[in-house]
């Protein structure tokens, strides 16, 4: 089928990766290995020390907290490609209101999602430790 209107060209048969993509790539790899290796080495240390209950907690809540962060960065990346789009075709006014409209999003649902964690921390610590700390 035909390719879509706004679909970039392919790229000729002989492009090589450039090397400053290379080196960029290089970088973040080298960027995420060591944030998680700074994770895992900083949990298992904590582990030592607090237990297994303590390292357990905080998985718990590192998985909720990434969920929150993903669902977060979804739109941001949709605005960079769709604000991008426009500027690379001269629409700065258009570009700056889809910038307005998703910020006034995102703090909408950053905003509802704080009021929302703040309301559930009793209720779902009472769930996890009904017993209340221990003595």
């Amino acid at each position: 089928g035909a390719a879509a209107p706004w679909a970039p060209p392919p790229p000729p048969a002989d492009a090589k990766p450039s090397p400053r993509l290379v080196g960029t790539s290089l970088a973040l790899l080298l960027r995420s290995t060591c944030q998680l290796g700074t994770w895992v080495f900083v949990a298992s240390v904590v582990s030592r020390k607090l237990g297994a209950a303590a390292i357990a907690s905080h998985g718990v809540v590192l998985k909720v907290w990434l969920m929150f962060v993903l669902a977060a960065e979804a739109p941001a990346v949709a605005g960079q490609v769709i604000a991008a789009r426009y500027l690379a075709t001269g629409r700065r006014a258009r570009a700056a209101r889809v910038f307005r409209r998703l910020l006034k999003v995102t703090l909408g649902v950053g905003v509802a999602t704080a009021a929302g964690l703040c309301a559930a921390a009793g209720p779902a610590s009472r769930a996890f430790f009904p017993a209340g700390p221990a003595s």
